[in-house]
């Protein structure tokens, strides 16, 4: 049976003070391994527009 569990990021934001640490990357990194070890097939990211600036 295929697995439907799937995770989902909404509104990942990161302070401007705080950018360009690796922060919101370990975030993800970290999110994406345990949605693995939860049997999750694949994620999806929605950045914030504000992230972009």
């Amino acid at each position: 049976m295929k697995s439907k569990l799937f995770g989902w990021f909404i509104t990942v934001y990161t302070l401007p003070q705080h950018r360009n640490n690796g922060i919101a990357h370990q975030l993800v990194d970290d999110v994406c391994s345990w949605l693995k070890d939860k049997g999750a097939k694949w994620a999806r990211l929605w950045s914030s527009s504000s992230a972009r600036k």
